[in-house]
């Protein structure tokens, strides 16, 4: 039980970059205290950026119809690529030929943003 309070308080201080105690251990005798000892504080690991990278995102239109995601959706757009879904989401919207935005995502996934379509963006693979 007192590695679970451990892990808790190093939790805690990551989260906060504060300083904790354990709960009743002022680190002083009791009655004799009036102010709990200073835990180091924890220096905090920065963390990596959820959704864009430094790569330049790829802008171009879908060549023709848009009919949403279906979770195996393939489109062509008009600079050449052709890119295929890679995550299961299942979305119907109609758009004809609408702005995308394709990125590389913080941990080396592609996604692809689809002009009018107001879901969260889908990962996927290029094809050629």
């Amino acid at each position: 039980m007192r590695s679970v309070t451990l892990l808790t308080l190093v939790s805690l201080a990551l989260i906060t970059g504060g300083c904790v105690s354990p709960p009743g251990d002022s680190g002083y005798p009791s009655g004799g205290g009036t102010s709990s000892p200073h835990v180091p504080r924890v220096p905090t690991v920065p963390q990596a950026p959820v959704m864009m990278s430094t790569i330049d995102p790829t802008n171009s239109y879908i060549h023709g119809d848009f009919k949403g995601w279906d979770g195996h959706s393939a489109y062509q757009l008009e600079n050449g690529q052709l890119w295929r879904q890679k995550d299961y989401q299942y979305r119907y919207i109609f758009i004809y030929r609408p702005e995308v935005t394709v990125y590389k995502g913080a941990y080396g996934n592609w996604y692809m943003s689809v002009d009018g379509d107001n879901g969260d963006p889908v990962e996927v693979e290029r094809l050629r």
